[in-house]
């Protein structure tokens, strides 16, 4: 698998915080979207995904850096304090 985002910012006490992401991973899978879908549907598919899926557990596939295994980790996206659902910023990777 492809990574097609990588985190640049993780805010405290957010969803992404609680499941685990940290500043540097880079997604493999996000749910049911991989490279092929955000390349097919760019980074909207991803967004659409989040808001169907407020309050459910997804699972994502990271890889944290510097490390060549990947991971799975479990994040609910939910409101909190702050803006958004997840409390992280992904930036897209060249794919």
């Amino acid at each position: 698998a492809r990574p097609f985002a990588e985190i640049d910012e993780v805010s405290e006490d957010s969803p992404a915080a609680s499941a685990g992401l940290l500043v540097g991973d880079r997604i493999l899978r996000f749910g049911n979207v991989d490279a092929a879908v955000i390349s097919a549907q760019g980074m909207t598919a991803l967004a659409g995904l989040v808001g169907q899926n407020e309050n459910k557990e997804l699972v994502i596939c990271v890889q944290h850096a510097n490390d060549a295994c990947s991971t799975s980790l479990t994040l609910i996206p939910r409101k909190w304090s702050g803006r958004g659902l997840l409390g992280c910023h992904l930036n897209p990777l060249p794919l």
